[in-house]
């Protein structure tokens, strides 16, 4: 196994509705298709998120990944579906459901387990991009989704979010999934 002493976490930059009703694996298909195009070798990311919150493994942890230039050796890369247009200082329910949610901290929380204490980053920490389209560190130092928050310490860079804000933020987050499955 290589040597991992970081997570970055990345979206798919998709739209809203991005191949509606269409399975998982089509989608984690289509992002390989996208990176072999781009002359990759293989999908760059090692872990791939619906919206749903199902995790499909794409690339070989063994193998590095190529989805952060200058960071993929020892890193393994997280991608969430979603993120077209927008910003890394947004809330995650603003662009993610809590199933995703669920998913990166569950997952997050295994991978600190199986390799150790890994540092958690965005990808816009190496890139000039919004990517992963939400403020990583607030949601790490205060995800509404207490219930599957990762064990390790997060960073004291972000902000504590009460319980009536959570309630909200969960509240508007069935809300959405509840119109998005009418259309």
């Amino acid at each position: 196994m290589r040597d991992v002493n970081e997570i970055i976490v990345h979206c798919f930059a998709t739209k809203d509705g991005w191949f509606r009703g269409k399975p998982f694996l089509e989608k984690v298909a289509e992002v390989k298709r996208w990176h072999l195009a781009r002359g990759f070798s293989d999908i760059g990311y090692h872990y791939l998120i619906s919206r749903e919150g199902e995790v499909v493994a794409g690339r070989p942890l063994e193998k590095s990944g190529a989805h952060c230039n200058g960071h993929n050796k020892n890193s393994i890369g997280i991608s969430l579906e979603g993120g077209w247009g927008k910003s890394r200082r947004d809330a995650f329910l603003d662009n993610y459901t809590v199933k995703q949610g669920s998913a990166l901290l569950g997952l997050i929380d295994r991978l600190q387990h199986d390799h150790g204490e890994l540092m958690i980053s965005g990808h816009y920490k190496y890139a000039n991009k919004e990517c992963p389209a939400f403020n990583l560190p607030e949601f790490l130092s205060s995800s509404p989704l207490e219930s599957a928050k990762p064990k390790f310490k997060p960073s004291k860079t972000g902000v504590a979010v009460g319980g009536i804000a959570m309630a909200v933020a969960l509240f508007f987050d069935k809300i959405k999934e509840f119109f998005n499955g009418l259309f």
